[in-house]
């Protein structure tokens, strides 16, 4: 009976887990929330690898993602625009031009 137990405290944290998921990496849970944010909207229709080497600064990369925005309406909100300007800024060729 104690076994059976032990299985069904296991089976409810992990099922705990696996729902709490996607709660926690839209909130910024996890550290690389940005970087899968960047990756999932950006490669939808391109190569993620061509942003990554670019150099632009911050108006630069405003201007390319509100581009982007209007190539796909609705697909990258508000917010997602400012966390990926600020992911491009910080990993991109500008980041390491000093840009």
């Amino acid at each position: 009976m104690e076994e059976d137990t032990k299985r069904i405290s296991i089976v409810v944290m992990i099922a705990a887990a696996v729902a709490m998921f996607p709660i926690l990496t839209r909130a910024g849970g996890s550290s690389d929330a940005p970087g899968r944010l960047f990756h999932s909207k950006c490669s939808a229709c391109h190569s993620d690898q061509i942003p990554l080497n670019m150099e632009k600064d911050r108006r630069g990369w405003e201007e390319t993602v509100k581009l982007m925005q209007q190539k796909r309406p609705g697909f990258i909100s508000e917010r997602d625009a400012k966390i990926i300007v600020n992911y491009l800024l910080a990993h991109s060729q500008s980041a390491f031009k000093g840009k």
